[in-house]
């Protein structure tokens, strides 16, 4: 231990002065050491530990805490400096965790001198992005980060927004399926594509899927056919040309080609990761019969010869080995360019839902994994992959897709059941967070891996997960649809009392590189335009909050916060946009309240008092009940 302290102190040193010499990339790599050393020591465990386990080295090492806890916030304020907020609160709130379970025989006290709740509390009020940081976003480092533009698509005749459904491009059609409205237990087995080279979208509607039920379910492309897995050995397809749904029975064989029981009890699997390469489909984890948390089950099946094997994990509650990946369900996967390597990224292992179900490993909370997996195709072996470079805090339910056209790896949004989100002026504090940040995961950057880019960007779709990101192989174009989000934690407008609202928008993201259709982005325009999230910027003055958009025939291109900044920028955005004044179109007030000048992030908002219980009004509409802030952090 002597030894790895020592090595812990000389990487933080280095990334210490690198970090003051600005070379951030330099500096991320050094405190990226410091992780590895105190998770290898992790790893060397008898008997070895889930990742939900807390882990102290025995006996009781004070300098390797602090060490530990130097790496963490320093890595924060680095990730604050270029913009990548949900990091920077991941690092701070584990530096937290890892004061609070520091065994007995360690000074604490001493700890939170380097990492104060006041800091703390800071960092967990930001959104990720946040908007009030957005006004003046440019990327500080090439490396580190790549410009970016989230633009909303326009749909004439729209489907029912969703979460947990399927989804695929093929020939530069948009196809989903099935899923679920957020807030409800209502569940869909519809079936629509949309023509993505025309505008404005409309959506066609397909045969129905053939069961009563499409959720977290998964549909793969290869050849004219799209095949569903549902953990049984009959497989389900849509014949592409044809336009009609079949099935398939599959079968389970080791590797001499012998028949072996199906691996899969009572024959179903949900929130699981597919993929195809060479002819072979691949699945791995999601949830089982008895392992509701999440399992990490891998096999392939041979489209050819129907024929699966198992490759590894379990269809149940596995072990702990820290040479595989952990059980679990929502990750983020992708297969690289080349069909050599499957790769997974985080994901969840729901300890609440073994809760509910009576299961092993049960927790209030669960888990979100911060690791990073490859399967090689060709060894048939595992690899932890290192994080390098700017990249995205551990979550679930996140989108995710590869593109051909950048060869990378792209991951947008997602949920995080243990990063806390603070309001601290309306005290209040959820225990989770909702992502709307979008990353990039180079492939041609593999010295000494490939490296995590930050998309720095204006609008971006709001906060959200359990949606899909989709490359269109024949464009290089990438889009992303659907998802849900907590209305409690994300102002969403008047629905009711339900505590989450599921999507059925549209939207194409640019990348600033070569392929990425950049140059299409109006930069001045959308500087002034972008919608974010669930916010607008006031075209006049730039604040940001709920404004109301301009009733003009522009179609409401631009958003104005008072009659004040709408009559001093009229005839500016008359000229930019082409807006001439509708019949009977007055200048209405703003759809915000303010009291006291309150404000959150740039949106206003009311808090009154009703029968005892706090409410907040956005839009003049009151939200879910908020849970109310509990203790200290």
């Amino acid at each position: 231990m002597d030894n790895r302290v020592n090595l812990m102190i000389c990487c933080n040193g280095v990334a210490t002065c690198l970090g003051g010499m600005h070379k951030e990339t330099e500096a991320l790599e050094w405190y990226e050491e410091v992780d590895i050393l105190y998770k290898n020591a992790r790893f060397a465990v008898r008997p070895a530990l889930h990742d939900w386990e807390h882990y102290n080295p025995q006996p009781p090492r004070q300098d390797f805490y602090m060490q530990r806890i130097r790496a963490l916030v320093g890595v924060a304020d680095m990730y604050v400096h270029l913009g990548n907020t949900g990091a920077a609160a991941h690092r701070r709130s584990t530096a937290d965790a890892l004061i609070k379970h520091a065994p007995a025989g360690v000074n604490t006290r001493a700890l939170r001198v380097l990492c104060p709740i006041y800091l703390l509390n800071a960092v967990t009020q930001f959104r990720h992005p946040d908007p009030e940081l957005l006004k003046q976003w440019e990327p500080l480092n090439e490396d580190l980060q790549v410009r970016g533009s989230w633009q909303r698509m326009k749909i004439s005749r729209n489907i029912l927004p969703r979460m947990s459904f399927a989804s695929f491009i093929w020939q530069s059609r948009l196809y989903i399926c099935g899923g679920m409205k957020g807030g409800s237990p209502e569940v869909y087995n519809d079936f629509h594509c949309m023509d993505l080279s025309r505008q404005p979208g409309t959506w066609r509607e397909l045969p129905r899927f053939p069961r009563k039920v499409c959720v977290n379910l998964q549909l793969v492309v290869h050849g004219n056919k799209a095949y569903c897995f549902r953990g049984a050995a009959r497989i389900d397809y849509f014949n592409l040309t044809t336009e009609r749904w079949g099935s398939v029975l599959t079968r389970c064989v080791d590797r001499a080609g012998e028949p072996v029981s199906w691996p899969i009890p009572d024959g179903a699997l949900s929130s699981y990761a597919m993929h195809v390469a060479d002819g072979r489909m691949y699945v791995f984890g999601g949830a089982a019969k008895g392992a509701d948390l999440g399992c990490n089950f891998f096999a392939v099946l041979d489209l050819s010869t129907k024929t699966w094997q198992h490759l590894s994990g379990v269809a149940g509650m596995p072990e702990a080995d820290p040479d595989e990946p952990g059980p679990r369900r929502y990750v983020a996967s992708w297969v690289d360019g080349r069909k050599e390597n499957v790769y997974l990224l985080q994901g969840m292992a729901d300890r609440a839902a073994a809760e509910m179900f009576d299961q092993a490993h049960v927790a209030c909370n669960s888990h979100g994994y911060d690791d990073f997996w490859s399967w090689n195709i060709e060894e048939r072996k595992w690899r932890r992959e290192k994080m390098v470079g700017n990249v995205p805090c551990p979550r679930t339910e996140m989108a995710s897709t590869y593109s051909p056209a950048l060869n990378s790896a792209i991951v947008y949004g997602g949920y995080s059941p243990e990063t806390p989100t603070l309001f601290a002026d309306s005290d209040l504090r959820f225990r989770f967070t909702y992502y709307a940040d979008t990353f990039v995961l180079d492939h041609s950057s593999a010295s000494p891996a490939p490296r995590w880019r930050h998309v720095v960007h204006q609008g971006f779709p709001t906060y959200r997960a359990q949606s899909t990101l989709l490359a269109d192989p024949d464009t290089g174009r990438v889009y992303l649809f659907g998802g849900y989000t907590n209305t409690d934690q994300v102002p969403s407008g008047n629905h009711g009392q339900l505590w989450t609202r599921s999507f059925g928008d549209l939207w194409q993201l640019r990348l600033d590189v070569p392929g990425g259709h950049f140059e299409e982005v109006d930069v001045a325009d959308e500087e002034r335009n972008a919608r974010l999230g669930p916010w607008q910027r006031c075209f006049s003055c730039g604040n940001t909050g709920m404004w109301r958009k301009c009733g003009g025939t522009c179609g409401g291109r631009a958003f104005f916060c008072d009659d004040a900044c709408q009559r001093e920028a009229w005839r500016e955005h008359k000229e930019l946009h082409n807006c001439r004044k509708s019949e009977g179109d007055e200048i209405r007030e703003p759809s915000v309240v303010e009291v006291n000048g309150g404000m959150v992030y740039g949106m206003k908002q009311l808090k009154m008092s009703f029968d005892g219980q706090t409410l907040w009004k956005t839009s003049g509409k009151p939200c879910a009940t908020p849970r109310p802030l509990s203790g200290t952090l």
